[in-house]
């Protein structure tokens, strides 16, 4: 789905938003309320072997990813806003928004299909 020459810091910025979706978990604050937190850990590693072939991609300028594991990561895009806005005083993460439409029409353009099923 990559190029060989798709930016490094664009492709970082993907391996970066990953890491982060894998550690969004929630919380009570003082005062009862959920709110939304990006811990030290992964809570999952569902994404980990998407971001071993994304690092290994930056240093091969190979994308070995298949269909599957390419919807995997543009709806992982999409996920992290929905998760990181599910709860109060987070914000919608703006490049990460632009990352998940530029990602979600090259996988549309790349496979024939959208993202989502209707």
């Amino acid at each position: 789905m990559f190029h060989p020459r798709t930016s490094r810091k664009k492709l970082e910025q993907v391996i970066r938003t990953l890491d982060a979706a894998a550690r969004i978990g929630h919380q009570r604050d003082s005062d009862g309320f959920r709110v939304t937190r990006i811990g030290e850990q992964r809570c999952h590693d569902r994404y980990d072997g998407l971001i071993g072939k994304l690092e290994q991609g930056l240093q091969t300028k190979k994308f070995d990813l298949t269909r599957d594991e390419a919807r995997l990561m543009v709806t992982a895009l999409d996920l992290y806003n929905v998760r990181r806005t599910d709860g109060v005083g987070q914000s919608w993460d703006e490049e990460a928004e632009q990352l998940f439409q530029e990602l979600q029409t090259l996988f549309a353009k790349t496979y024939g299909e959208g993202l989502y099923a209707t």
